[in-house]
């Protein structure tokens, strides 16, 4: 295709078929492509303004961007293994949903938002998601910290450009496993009981300062100077 990135229009009418356009009437909100999401948005509990991406996806990933507290109306941006992207904004509990069209979009896919303060934050969804759903990918420092630990050392940082080729998903499982291990004491009192079983992408929590969320809010994420590679 001549265009890589994929501009999502959020218009009354175009991507909502809403039993009133613009207030807060009762209707239910359905996405106006061959494949309905209502019920993937009423399942993650995502606002209006969290819906992006193709208004012709198929599939999508959703999930929550929080720092110790939830992103709000960040950017975020998917890119498949041969760069093409779609974009949109979380909604104002950090939480988003990203429509892609399985057709065009390769595995694996890189997740990445972006802050009022310009800090990027990266996570990886191994799979492109099946017809109709919208695999669960969160974004946050723990994410961060997999996605860079997976990253070619030729891309210098997850906040670089670069796109799924760049990661290799072979060492996801050893990369959360050694999150894991170094944040075991946290995660138990967190609640974890087995820290080995949490999978930061994959599991829903929220970002409310307890819990997970407060594991966040207890590490301290940077990156190298030298290498650019996260660290906690």
């Amino acid at each position: 295709m001549n265009m890589r990135i994929l501009h999502a229009t959020i218009a009354c009418g175009l991507i909502y078929l809403l039993s009133a356009c613009g207030g807060g009437g009762g209707g239910s909100t359905t996405l106006s492509g061959t494949v309905d999401f209502s019920a993937v948005i009423s399942k993650y509990g995502i606002g209006r303004s969290g819906v992006g991406g193709d208004s012709k996806g198929n599939a999508g990933a959703a999930g929550g961007a929080g720092d110790g507290a939830p992103l709000v109306n960040a950017t975020v941006t998917l890119t498949d293994a041969t760069g093409n992207i779609v974009t949109g904004n979380t909604d104002s509990n950090g939480k988003y949903l990203l429509l892609y069209q399985t057709s065009i979009f390769k595995a694996p896919l890189v997740l990445r938002v972006v802050d009022a303060g310009g800090n990027v934050l990266a996570s990886v969804a191994e799979n492109v998601s099946a017809v109709g759903t919208a695999d669960i990918t969160n974004v946050n420092p723990l994410t961060d910290k997999i996605v860079s630990d997976i990253l070619s050392s030729a891309i210098a940082g997850t906040d670089k450009n670069f796109d799924g080729s760049a990661l290799n998903v072979a060492l996801i499982a050893t990369a959360k496993t050694n999150l894991a291990t170094s944040l075991n004491a946290a995660l138990v009192a967190a609640g974890i009981t087995d820290p080995s079983t949490f999978d930061p992408i994959r599991s829903s929590y929220v970002y409310d300062g307890t819990g997970i969320d407060a594991v966040i809010e207890s590490i301290s994420h940077s990156r190298n100077p030298s290498t650019g590679a996260t660290e906690m």
